[in-house]
């Protein structure tokens, strides 16, 4: 009879793991993997899901991504469709992108692909790729870009900006046009 006891205590601990586990994980798909890869020792892949960074208790920026692998050894994560949201005071700037590299040691972001992003303000970008630096708290990027505000069109091979562009330094064949003039 104590046989048949333990067997059902430990049938009830394993149902309740199970729940505790569906509970926790079912909705961001958690997935580890201990593989070498590209001399990567172990990851942990994670969909729907976000990462962030905060300086002073003050959101600074914050990234929602499809889907993620994070390299446990380096604490880089490889992001694929990707929401980021960068943060200044009141202004805020929404950006997609089809995939992005978060370094939090290093504080780096790096989005590449197709990149729209709007401000809380009206300013429109169009750019391939776009680096974050929360060092220097520049956002940057070193192909061509559009940036919209009303009428007004600038259009370069590279910028520097604060992380909201509100303050932009074009590079390269930099024109600025408003809508209508014919150039």
């Amino acid at each position: 009879m104590n046989k048949m006891k333990w067997y059902a205590a430990a049938a009830a601990i394993l149902i309740v793991a199970v729940a505790v586990w569906f509970f926790f994980f079912s909705s961001n798909e958690v997935e580890n993997h201990s593989q070498t890869k590209n001399g990567i020792q172990e990851s942990m892949e994670f969909s729907n899901a976000d990462l962030k960074e905060d300086k002073d208790g003050v959101p600074i920026w914050k990234l929602k991504f499809k889907h993620a692998v994070i390299e446990k050894d380096t604490n880089i994560a490889h992001l694929t469709g990707v929401e980021g949201y960068f943060y200044d005071g009141n202004t805020e700037l929404h950006l997609k992108a089809d995939t992005g590299i978060a370094d939090q040691k290093k504080h780096i972001v790096h989005l590449e692909g197709t990149i729209d992003g709007k401000t809380s303000d009206g300013i429109i970008l169009h750019a391939q790729n776009l680096t974050y630096d929360g060092n220097t708290d520049i956002l940057s990027t070193d192909t061509p870009f559009t940036v919209q505000q009303g009428n007004k069109v600038l259009t370069a091979d590279s910028f520097t900006a604060d992380r909201v562009l509100q303050e932009i330094k074009a590079r390269g064949n930099a024109t600025l046009t408003e809508e209508g003039d014919s150039q």
